[in-house]
Parts: C-alpha cells; structure tokens; sequence
C-alpha cells in the first residue's frame, strides 16, 4: 500500500511539470507571435523613419515641380513685357513717320499756297518779236478776225479756278492743323507714365513750341498722364500754354491741372480733393523756385467724376510772366522744368 501511495505521488508531479513545461511553452510561443506581427522596436524605428524619408522626398520633388513652374511663369512674363515694349516701340516709330509724313504733306501744301497767289509786281510781258516787214504786218491785220470778249472770259473763269483752289487749300490747311494738334497730343501722352503722384516735366525747345502756338500749328502741350499712388488711383496730366491762356493770354505761362479719365474711377471717391503743388523750376538757383499751391473746390466742374477723356482743365492762368523766364534763370537751353505735385492724405 505505501508503494502505491509513492507512485501516485510521482505521477502527480509528473503531470504538474508536464503542465507547466506547456504553459511556458505556449507563452513563449505567443511572445514570438507577437514579435513577428509588430516587429521589434528597432525596426519599428527604421520603417518610421523610412516612411518619413520617403515624405521628405516627395515633398522635395513637389518643390522642385513648383520652382520650375514659377520659373516658366517668369520666364513667359519678361517674353510677354519684352513683346510689349517691342510694340510699343514699334507704335511710337509708325506714329512719328506718320506725323513726319504729315509735316511733310503740311510744308508742301504751304508752298502750293504761296505759289497759287499773283506776285504783287508782275513782270512786264515781253515784246512781240519784230516783223519781217510792215507789209506781212499789215497783212496780218488785215486777215486776223475782229476782237472778241472771249480772253475776258477765259480771265474771269482762271480767277474763279484760282479762288476755288485756295479755298480748298485753306480748307485742307485747317483739317491738317487740327490733325497735327490731335497728333502731337498722342505724341506726348505716349510717353513715360508715372505712378507716384508726381511729374517732372522737360518740356525742350520752348521757343519753337511757342512760334508753333503763335501761328496755330498747335493750341497747348500735354505732359505724360500720372497716377495717385498708383495705377488705380486719380489719373491726371499737365498742360501748359506757352503763350498764355486766358488772363494770361500774351503775357503769361499758364500752367493747368487735368483730371483724366481711367478704369478704375468707379473705386475713387468724387470729387477729386488732394491739394496740388506746381513748381518751375530755376535751373541757375534752386532757392528761386516758383511755386503756386491750388486746393480743388468740390463744386468745380473740373474736379468731378470724368464723363470724357479730360475734364476742363483747372489751374494758374497767370504763373510765369514770360519776360522772366529766360533772364532769371528758368528758361535754360531752351528747355524748361515743370513739376506738380499731388499730395496725398
């Protein structure tokens, strides 16, 4: 009886090491199963930082496509500015062979005109050329038919012919004058634009472009048009009268202010309400400088929201006596310096 009592014993112990052994067994077995799903934390490390490396590439390679992109848009715009200043060039040349073309067609008009009009001490007529002898003389008189109205006719009809092509002459004078004046008008807006509310005017060759007002080739000269602040602020240009515009007219420069009209007026306040500040410059002494300061006056026409290119033109009809300009020092070369100021608030 105590053998078997041992023997049971031992099985028993047995079965519980057997039992345990599996335990462990299955244990071990589980950790490994989780080691080969999830990995270790090395490698764990290694795949974040591969996934993260493979975003920095992308995100490089996104880069470069943008910098490229941007580099073709600039690319496109300095070919689209250099194309625009290829036209603008091109524009400017066709305009001034047109206005050579049209100064030449004027100057050959003017000598038309000078030539259609009878000299004031017409030559004397030469002589008939002497007979042979008075009797093919008197034969000739015998046989010529009597005197007929017929050369009065024929003067009456030339003089009619001669006032009907001066009349078309003066007629064409005109229409080219007035083309001329459209035409150097273009000329001068057509040149630099300003953006900053300012205008510094070289206006050369005064004294021609006063001859040229004088005899009525022209009526006034325009400066380049300018913006307040910028492209989307108040448009505005210069013009001056070189010989005087009206309590100016003979004695004076007069100098005025023109609201123009743009694209963005309908974003502006109306009307127009900046002070403005015109300076003639003295080229010899700074310290000499003319200067005449205008405040709008809400009610004027010429301040209001533009209806047509240019508003009525507002400003000082009385700013430089003409005798001054060139003795003291503004009138230098035969060029002059303008400038206005718009000033901002």
């Amino acid at each position: 009886m105590m053998r078997s009592g041992s023997s049971n014993s031992n099985n028993v112990q047995q079965n519980s090491t057997t039992s345990s052994q599996h335990h462990h067994l299955q244990q071990h077995q589980q950790q490994h199963q989780q080691r080969k799903e999830h990995g270790n934390p090395s490698q764990q490390t290694i795949q974040l930082l591969k996934k993260q490396n493979a975003q920095m590439r992308q995100q490089i390679s996104e880069q470069d496509q943008r910098e490229l992109t941007l580099m073709e848009t600039i690319r496109q715009l300095q070919a689209t500015v250099e194309n625009q200043n290829k036209r603008f060039e091109e524009f400017r040349s066709d305009v001034m062979e047109e206005f050579k073309s049209l100064k030449e067609q004027f100057s050959k008009v003017t000598l038309i005109e000078g030539a259609s009009c009878p000299p004031s001490n017409p030559s004397r007529a030469p002589s008939p050329a002497p007979s042979e002898s008075k009797q093919e003389a008197d034969e000739d008189e015998c046989m010529s038919p009597p005197t007929s109205p017929q050369p009065q006719e024929n003067a009456e009809s030339a003089n009619n012919t001669v006032a009907v092509s001066k009349r078309n002459l003066f007629s064409l004078i005109k229409e080219n004058r007035k083309y001329i004046d459209q035409l150097d008008l273009r000329l001068q807006l057509q040149d630099n634009t300003y953006y900053n509310g300012r205008i510094l005017w070289r206006i050369e060759h005064f004294k021609s472009r006063r001859r040229q007002v004088l005899n009525g080739s022209i009526n006034a000269l325009h400066s380049a048009p300018s913006y307040t602040k910028s492209q989307e602020g108040y448009k505005f240009c210069l013009r001056m009268y070189p010989n005087g515009d009206g309590a100016g007219l003979g004695t004076h420069l007069s100098v005025f202010l023109v609201i123009m009209k743009s694209e963005y007026d309908n974003l502006l306040v109306w009307p127009f309400n900046h002070s403005v500040k015109f300076t003639l410059i003295n080229q010899l002494n700074r310290s000499k400088d003319l200067i005449e300061k205008m405040a709008p006056e809400k009610s004027s026409a010429s301040f209001q929201k533009p209806t047509k290119e240019m508003n009525v033109a507002s400003g000082c009809p009385m700013f430089a006596h003409q005798a001054c300009l060139e003795q003291d020092g503004y009138l230098v070369d035969d060029t002059l310096f303008l400038e206005v100021c718009v000033e901002q608030g």
